[in-house]
């Protein structure tokens, strides 16, 4: 964790993993041991999705990654080769939908995008003098100009089945990842000479006001759009047809499928989360 190597400091996924078992940790993180797991939906239509938000971000063409990283997995998952080519595609059917709907959504407007799919390693000193690194990829950092005037959001963005939009909004102002990340993103616009590119007017430096999740409801999940391959005159459809087919649902109902809600997080639910969570964890 005080280390400034490569694999020095400490990420979200570690703290879950040591909050949840200590010995499976000291397993995993100090001897380096790890079960072969099998190919995880859930994990990789995530990782396919942020893949393509990273590359569009970059230098918009986020096709070819996309296939590139679903060949890698059929490399490496040879027995899961069709689930693979299924979450692939799905990825490929919904992801210019999304782009194409949040392109002329109100949200859009007041808004700077400062960095998006930065990777960070923040110097942390905790209470006792010791320092640690925190350490992640943020997905995207805004400047956000209101009526109350300017502030920083981090932008978060999740692939689930089902989403509870009440629920979402309740947890953030305790969920670790958000609040870790938060704190690296106040000592990133405070302390360390990697200055956000745009935190201060006349010396003022811009205050971080909360989060913008950005929630991608994962298809084939159940309720809607959870359909099946069915005979087209007598013949099965192709998966061509049977992928545009499920587009249209994103078409028709995107307001379904892709959900933003903006969460006003103070600095005082910052430093209680510091004080009564994260210093004392990273401490032990």
């Amino acid at each position: 964790p005080c280390s400034e190597g490569k694999n020095g400091g400490i990420s979200q996924s570690m703290l879950s993993k040591f909050l949840q078992c200590r010995e499976e940790f000291r397993i995993k993180y100090v001897l380096g041991l790890k079960p072969n797991d099998g190919f995880s939906h859930l994990l990789e239509f995530g990782n396919m999705w942020h893949l393509c938000e990273e590359h569009l971000s970059a230098c918009g063409d986020w096709e070819e990654p996309l296939k590139d990283y679903a060949d890698q997995l059929k490399k490496t998952y040879r027995t899961s080769q069709k689930e693979i080519e299924k979450w692939y595609n799905c990825c490929l059917y919904q992801f210019p939908i999304y782009v194409d709907f949040w392109k002329k959504h109100p949200d859009t407007k007041g808004r700077t995008g400062l960095f998006q799919e930065l990777v960070f390693k923040v110097p942390y000193t905790l209470p006792s003098g010791r320092t640690v690194y925190l350490r992640g990829k943020f997905d995207g950092v805004d400047l956000i100009k209101d009526k109350q005037g300017s502030g920083i959001y981090l932008f978060e963005t999740k692939t689930k089945g089902e989403i509870d939009t009440l629920a979402l909004a309740e947890q953030l102002t305790w969920d670790m990842q958000t609040m870790m990340y938060l704190g690296a993103l106040q000592e990133l616009n405070t302390t360390t000479e990697e200055h956000l590119p745009i935190h201060t007017h006349k010396g003022v430096i811009t205050p971080i006001k909360g989060v913008r999740y950005n929630v991608v409801r994962r298809p084939l999940s159940g309720g809607k759009g959870s359909i099946k391959a069915k005979k087209i005159k007598g013949k099965m459809e192709t998966g061509e047809e049977y992928y545009g087919r499920l587009q249209q649902y994103f078409i028709d109902e995107p307001e379904y499928w892709f959900i933003r809600f903006k969460v006003e997080i103070s600095q005082k639910d910052i430093d209680t989360f510091k004080r009564q969570f994260l210093n004392p964890i990273l401490e032990q």
